[in-house]
């Protein structure tokens, strides 16, 4: 846990962080879940990423697909852009892991290098950062490690750029982007 102010005083040091021989934390850090506001965010997260695995499920066994949704994850068990995709979030997530960093730049350098389009690479980039990053959010909220006031100012310019980036990859040629997604 990060110290964020060193004036402090006896009744607000954590006594885990005493007992673990941990440098002390302001009650703000270590109680960042009574903040009403985060608090309220976390569920949003939670019912996020929740609606997102139903309207994916939703959409594979139940949308408006010529296949079934078993036939549809036959066709994608037995096809090998698949399982060249698995290789690459786990070889990404190894490095992730490792580094606590660059699932992001890893997994898409190498989905475009085994072919697939910058859209494509793009979005199952960002599909699995949602979960992943969704998770991660939620335990850096719940040990106190958010800093509030960074996150509320990079919100807004985040989504903007979401946009952006969205509306480029969808609108430009995945040709004419692809030399400077590889660097």
């Amino acid at each position: 846990m990060k110290i964020r102010r060193l004036d402090l005083d006896d009744k607000v040091i954590s006594q885990p962080h005493v007992e673990l021989g941990l440098p002390p934390a302001e009650y703000d850090v270590t109680h960042a879940a009574d903040h009403p506001l985060l608090r309220i965010a976390s569920y949003v997260v939670v019912a996020v990423l929740t609606g997102l695995v139903f309207y994916f499920t939703y959409q594979i066994f139940l949308g408006d697909n010529a296949l079934s949704g078993n036939e549809i994850i036959a066709n994608a068990l037995h096809d090998p852009m698949f399982w060249s995709a698995i290789a690459v979030g786990l070889f990404a997530q190894i490095i992730d892991g490792a580094l606590g960093m660059a699932y992001g730049v890893t997994s898409s350098s190498f989905l475009l290098a085994i072919g697939a389009t910058p859209a494509m690479a793009s979005g199952a980039t960002h599909l699995a950062e949602v979960f992943t990053t969704g998770v991660s959010g939620i335990s850096h909220l719940k040990m106190g490690n958010v800093n509030k006031k960074l996150f509320f100012s990079l919100l807004i310019p985040g989504i903007i750029g979401a946009f952006i980036g969205a509306y480029v990859l969808g609108n430009i040629d995945g040709k004419a982007l692809k030399p400077y997604f590889s660097d």
